[in-house]
């Protein structure tokens, strides 16, 4: 099974952190933010797929052609249209399914497991009455995905739950068009509402994840890291 790490963006919330350094290369506890993927990886990963473009050099030359023995592959977004426009460029290489993760948040190796257990879903995260006022709300019923409350989705039903940008596909991803999450970018969450209404698409609550979108969420991930290590 492969899994493809989406690297290609700048991070423009991160500030000028990113002016030299490519988001998903910062550091946390003396690894990058891709290492820490990369040691979550459910066993039956056997194809690593990298989409970059942004300093993509600064990951190439870290991890080379393999990583613990797995082969690499990079996949260059020279469009960023989204992660759905990311993940379509890799569709060739996907003979089955495919864990797609995002390049810079950390995932618990537990989680991902149960994930890829699946044919179609996507990894949650309950954050509670903080989950309530984010973006990126999941709504499911009976354990599967009914809508979302991100861009140009909205369901008008509020949700606890946030989506942690961690998916297994199947080819059948592939049957059906891309929808638009904003007006430039086609979004992986946003295809998979559309799917949902033909086939099952589950939500997998996740027991921890870590997002990383701004320079103080590298200084939480040190502590709660910290914390479970």
């Amino acid at each position: 099974m492969i899994a493809i790490i989406l690297a290609a963006g700048r991070g423009t919330r991160m500030g000028d952190l990113t002016n030299s350094i490519q988001k998903a290369m910062f550091e946390v506890l003396g690894k990058t933010l891709i290492e820490w993927k990369l040691e979550a990886l459910p066993k039956k990963i056997d194809h690593i797929i990298f989409t970059v473009n942004y300093k993509k050099e600064q990951i190439i030359n870290h991890f080379g052609n393999s990583w613990n023995g797995i082969p690499i592959t990079y996949v260059e977004q020279e469009v960023l249209n989204g992660t759905s426009g990311a993940l379509t460029l890799c569709r060739e290489y996907i003979k089955d399914k495919a864990l797609i993760l995002m390049g810079d948040d950390i995932y618990n190796k537990e989680d991902l497991e149960k994930l890829i257990s699946y044919d179609n879903a996507l990894l949650v995260f309950d954050e509670g009455e903080e989950g309530l006022k984010k973006k990126g709300q999941v709504v499911e019923k009976d354990g599967l995905l009914a809508g979302l409350n991100e861009g140009l989705s909205q369901t008008g039903i509020p949700s606890s739950f946030i989506n942690t940008g961690a998916y297994i596909i199947s080819k059948e991803y592939f049957n059906f068009p891309q929808v638009n999450d904003s007006i430039k970018e086609y979004g992986i969450p946003n295809t998979l509402v559309r799917i949902s209404k033909e086939i099952p698409i589950n939500v997998i609550e996740a027991k921890w994840w870590i997002q990383i979108t701004s320079p103080e969420h590298l200084t939480r991930a040190e502590k709660i890291l910290s914390e479970l290590n």
